[in-house]
């Protein structure tokens, strides 16, 4: 529980992993720390004592300061997180699942897919598609996977718009 008259509530207290908590704006702070620590595991308890807040307390300030529960806030974090990761780099899905937060692949698909509408596989080729104007239903797209498909719309990108050229076995025109 908060007491005023153990702190100065507008002081900030250095965390060991550099960190800072202001008393003054528990809440923002607790958003801070999410967004840096989206792989790790993040609970009421540990966020709430962290902030020197009752749980209770901490759950009420956060859902009326933020407008949902700390829990569904993570949540949608996570997956923020993860589209822009999986739009944006190559590493493959497993790695994503754990540098948002998850211990299990399957889990996070699962999760991704019931949030978003659609898997992360199907999510990052859609992005491409938008992107690079590559097919999804492109086979050799498919067969390659996002980073050869990332690496050839980048070649693609870097070739004066005059000139037509096989990228592997697509062909990128320019006019």
């Amino acid at each position: 529980v908060y007491h005023s008259h153990h702190r100065d509530p507008a002081s900030f207290r250095p965390e060991g992993n550099g960190t800072e908590v202001d008393y003054a704006h528990p809440i923002q702070s607790a958003v801070a720390y999410i967004k840096d620590h989206l792989d790790e595991r993040l609970s009421v308890q540990t966020m709430s004592r962290r902030v020197y807040l009752s749980r209770s307390q901490f759950s009420r300030l956060f859902q009326r300061t933020m407008g949902v529960s700390f829990n569904d806030y993570v949540l949608a974090a996570r997956m923020e997180c993860a589209r822009a990761l999986l739009t944006e780099t190559c590493y493959p899905i497993d790695l994503i699942a754990g540098k948002v937060g998850f211990t299990s692949a399957s889990y996070f698909s699962t999760t991704f897919k019931r949030l978003v509408g659609e898997s992360p596989r199907s999510y990052r080729m859609e992005a491409l598609r938008r992107s690079y104007g590559v097919s999804a239903r492109d086979p050799w797209a498919i067969a390659a996977g996002p980073a050869l498909v990332l690496m050839a719309a980048f070649v693609a990108a870097a070739i004066p718009a005059t000139r037509a050229v096989r990228v592997s076995p697509v062909v990128v025109l320019r006019d």
